[in-house]
């Protein structure tokens, strides 16, 4: 009866004891606050950077893109046009060169 009495009041002490201990500030609480604040504060300064600086150069980037393609169709038009020019002016040579040779040939039998 002594063991049990002895016991029983040990684990009282010992319950008493473990609850008082957790409700104080540990230096472990302490850093755990300090770590969460400061990752917070990074946090939102990351946001913040994101928001001003990063999200206005990719949404400047994406104008610039398009702005590009843009100008390469139009560059592959004209390109396109430019060569059938060519086409066309090459073809009216070989017209202007086939009269020439038949003028020459006209004025050679009279």
């Amino acid at each position: 009866m002594k063991y049990l009495v002895t016991l029983f009041f040990l684990v009282i002490a010992t319950a008493n004891g473990a609850t008082w201990s957790n409700m104080q500030k540990s230096g472990f609480n302490q850093a755990w606050e300090r770590t969460k604040n400061f990752t917070t504060q990074e946090n939102e300064k990351i946001e913040q950077f994101w928001t001003d600086e990063i999200k206005p150069l990719i949404e400047k980037i994406a104008e610039q893109v398009k702005l590009k393609e843009q100008n390469l169709k139009t560059i592959k038009a004209l390109e396109a046009e430019i060569n059938l020019t060519d086409k066309e002016i090459l073809f009216l040579f070989e017209k202007e060169k086939q009269l020439l040779g038949n003028e020459a040939n006209v004025k050679g039998i009279k």
